[in-house]
C-alpha cells in the first residue's frame, strides 16, 4: 500500500531499488532556486553519474 498519489514506482519508500533519473542539471536547478551555498567538492560531486541500470532488481506492485 502507497500513499503516493497514482503509487510512481520511484516514489515509493523513496525508491531505493529503482533507477535514478535525476541528473545534474535538475540539482543545479534546486542549488540556484534555493541559492545554497556549496563547496567546489559537492559541486563536483553533484556531477558524478549515479547508476542508470539495475539489472538485479524487479518491482512487483499488487
Amino acid at each position: 500500500m502507497s500513499d503516493i498519489i497514482d503509487d510512481p514506482i520511484d516514489m515509493i519508500a523513496s525508491g531505493p531499488t529503482i533507477i535514478d533519473k535525476s541528473n545534474y542539471e535538475d540539482a543545479l536547478k534546486i542549488v540556484n532556486k534555493y541559492k545554497l551555498v556549496l563547496s567546489d567538492k559537492a559541486l563536483e560531486h553533484l556531477k558524478m553519474l549515479t547508476v542508470k541500470i539495475l539489472n538485479n532488481s524487479k518491482v512487483i506492485l499488487g
